[in-house]
């Protein structure tokens, strides 16, 4: 039973950050699938203007963007555990900052 696109409304970005917060987290597919009808309105927009992406471990993790080097990070207040099991997840997290890079370069053009 995995996290699939479908249980992400068809949203791309959310998806990706779901399995990023399962990987990151250790929570399993239904806690992760619990927590997504939260988080339905996300977009490149929202996260690339300012808002953070909280991780099912209780808000304590934060996904953030930078716009600048249009990289995904975590915020310094982000638990131990998460932080030490970042290195692991660098396609999932390449994925989600090519959609988030590319939803930058539209706001850019606009």
């Amino acid at each position: 039973m995995a996290i699939a696109l479908d249980d992400c409304g068809g949203n791309e970005l959310l998806w990706r950050l779901a399995l990023l917060d399962q990987a990151l987290t250790g929570k399993d597919e239904r806690w992760i699938k619990n927590q997504l009808h939260h988080r339905f309105g996300l977009s490149a927009e929202v996260l690339i203007l300012g808002d953070m992406y909280y991780l099912s471990d209780g808000g304590y993790s934060r996904v953030v963007w930078d716009q600048e080097s249009e990289r995904l990070f975590l915020a310094s207040e982000s638990r131990a555990e998460v932080k030490a099991r970042w290195g692991q997840c660098g396609e999932t997290i390449g994925e989600a900052e090519a959609i988030l890079s590319a939803g930058q370069r539209e706001l850019e053009q606009t």
